[in-house]
């Protein structure tokens, strides 16, 4: 769209909008620095004010803590009977006011010899006075209990989880228990349980006094999430901090829960269920119940002074710049006024006019440099298409010649399938796939007499159109070096020997030669560095050739081995290049001798076509996505 705007616009704009985007991140960078300056004092003032409340609550709960534990360290220490122990308990309810309830549970018979079920439990009824009863029996079997199971597992004092007692206390309850234990000659045994029951009634107050700004609030929950204390007085031990994050559909809420009963602080934002809008959290542990205290920051009430100064900064900004906008435009106008005149002159230019006289301009600045290089342009213009032209033509010739190539190249490998249909003993099928428009592998197979079948197989050191011209030369010396009475090994002798001579271009190439006996079944063959082809046996059986493999042609003279197997009628022979095991997926990994070997598994005992199509296929399939990296050949023979 701005293309088609004159360049007095452009300008306008460019500048306008870089001074916007300008003030933009200036004013991004005041804003965020400001709000975490306000977010750290925030929270240091959200942290002084939840640890004063929880080091007041800690220091109600260990005060607490210590009554049954001064209890259990008497009962350690001495023996009391059932009288004294009730006046212990009367005694320990009586004198602390913030206790409503307290019990000593024995274990089976460690306190009467004959009984299973011994506790006594003090309180204080409707009328205040003290009152204990003995408890304990299989209607009320406290064993399984959690303020009894709980540290009789743990081995130490704990807190239990506030419950909501209804028809005594009716309020917020929550019993801390200590197990006490009896000396014996392994060492020490439990004997007991001593807890207290203190109501949470005082917390509320506490947490009461949490104030910050118009809505902010504190709140309370226990070690497994529930809410003791809230402002919104239906959640308290009805709700926990996970079924209010479940029935919002909030997991980050959840994962702020399961810091907190794990005992972690810190400074969180949040969307708060109950306000409805966002809010900042900031929670920390109380060490002695596992409970977890937080305050809860409404974000608009802690960000409104800094976006009230900030809306104001904007509409100065926006003031601002709207009288620069004019100001640019004035003078880009009258510095592009010059160039309007070159721009109509030029769209001639444009249109494929190279001839047009452009004005003379002589000043020296950019509009004149601008002039003398649209004249230079014209000159230049004209060069370059001529010798485009010639050299599209050039390229042509050259595509049509490759073309040519290939096509002499293919020509000159066997490529009628079945190539004998008069020899029910023998069927061949091969591929040979380049990786450019030429290619340097090939195969060939051709009788040398009614009995005996030579196919060979080989791979030049390169690509293209020498490894082509190489290829050729390879495979007419192969034809003309090869016959009835030569092994294969004084073959590749002989064409080694040609190859060597004159190969100033120091290429290679890697040659399988195998010669088959119809009748009997006898494979002569000999291995000039390249890929060892495999057997499928009729018993589907796969097999890499055993023989090592001797120096590519090409390089040094020097004798080649010959080898010797047995090929029994229904066995095949399954030859090779390294494009086929070094084939690259788009990932860089290569499909390897381990996945060649396995598909070959699977494809044993099918037709020559039909084992090179799976092959093919499968190779297809995993280079999906990826440029052909190496020439691909295969050539099956099977011996029937």
């Amino acid at each position: 769209m701005l293309k088609n705007k004159k360049i007095a616009f452009q300008l306008s704009f460019f500048i306008l909008t870089f001074t916007i985007i300008i003030f933009v991140v200036i004013f991004a960078y005041d804003y965020n620095v400001s709000k975490a300056f306000l977010l750290k004092n925030v929270e240091i003032s959200a942290k002084n004010l939840t640890y004063s409340a929880a080091n007041k609550i800690e220091g109600f709960l260990m005060s607490v803590q210590k009554i049954p534990h001064n209890f259990a360290r008497m009962l350690e220490n001495s023996t009391y009977n059932e009288e004294e122990l009730k006046s212990m308990l009367s005694t320990l309810v009586a004198d602390n006011p913030e206790i409503y309830g307290s019990c000593v549970a024995f274990e089976p018979r460690a306190f009467e010899t004959d009984a299973d079920y011994y506790a006594l439990y003090s309180s204080k009824n409707k009328s205040g006075e003290v009152v204990v009863n003995r408890i304990g029996g299989s209607a009320y079997d406290y064993f399984f209990m959690d303020w009894y199971q709980i540290p009789q597992q743990l081995g130490r004092a704990v807190w239990t989880e506030p419950y909501y007692d209804t028809g005594a206390g009716n309020a917020v309850m929550s019993t801390y228990s200590a197990p006490f234990y009896i000396k014996t000659n392994d060492g020490k045994k439990l004997r007991g349980v001593v807890t207290v029951d203190m109501s949470l009634d005082w917390l509320e107050n506490i947490m009461a006094s949490i104030k910050i700004f118009d809505s902010g609030y504190g709140f309370l929950i226990s070690q497994f999430g529930n809410i003791i204390t809230h402002p919104q007085k239906n959640w308290i031990m009805n709700e926990s901090i996970f079924t209010i994050a479940d029935e919002n559909k909030d997991s980050y809420l959840r994962s702020l829960g399961r810091k907190m009963i794990k005992g972690e602080s810190g400074f969180y934002p949040v969307t708060n269920a109950m306000l409805n809008k966002d809010c900042w959290l900031y929670f920390v542990p109380l060490k002695s119940s596992n409970w977890s205290i937080a305050v809860v920051i409404p974000s608009d009430e802690l960000f409104n002074d800094l976006n009230t100064l900030m809306n104001i900064i904007i509409a100065f900004a926006l003031s601002g710049i709207f009288v620069l906008f004019f100001v640019i435009t004035y003078i880009s106008n009258k510095v592009t006024r010059p160039l309007n005149e070159l721009a109509n002159i030029t769209k001639i230019v444009g249109a494929g006019n190279f001839d047009v006289k452009l004005p003379e301009i002589t000043s020296r600045d950019e509009v004149g440099i601008l002039n003398n290089s649209f004249i230079q342009m014209q000159k230049a213009l004209k060069e370059y298409i001529l010798n485009f032209e010639l050299t599209t033509k050039a390229k042509e010739k050259i595509q049509s010649e490759l073309k040519i190539a290939r096509d002499i190249q293919m020509g000159i490998i066997p490529k009628i399938f079945p190539p004998f249909p008069d020899q029910p003993d023998i069927d061949i099928y091969a591929i040979l796939q380049p990786a450019k428009e030429v290619g340097g592998d090939l195969y060939d197979f051709f009788f040398l007499d009614t009995d005996m079948i030579c196919v060979a197989i080989g791979d030049v050191s390169d690509k293209g159109v020498p490894a082509s011209l190489f290829m050729a030369i390879t495979r007419t010396l192969l034809r003309a070096k090869t016959t009835k009475n030569m092994k294969p090994g004084d073959v590749l002798k002989s064409m080694n020997e040609a190859l060597c001579q004159d190969n100033e271009s120091a290429m290679f190439v890697t040659f399988f030669l195998a010669m088959l006996n119809l009748k009997t079944g006898v494979l002569h063959y000999a291995n000039a560095g390249h890929n060892p082809p495999y057997f499928m046996r009729k018993n589907f059986k796969i097999e890499e050739f055993p023989a090592p493999k001797d120096m590519p042609l090409g390089i040094i003279e020097r004798e080649y081995n010959n080898f010797e197997a047995k090929l029994e009628k229904g066995d095949s022979i399954f030859l090779f290049t390294d494009g086929v095991n070094e084939a690259v997926s788009s990932d860089g990994s290569f499909y390897g001798d381990k996945r060649l070997f396995d598909l070959l598994v699977k494809a044993a005992g099918q037709k020559p076509r039909k084992v090179i199509e799976t092959v093919s296929q499968d190779i297809t399939e995993f280079t999906r996505g990826a440029d052909q990296s190496d020439d691909i050949t295969i050539t099956v023979v099977k011996f029937y």
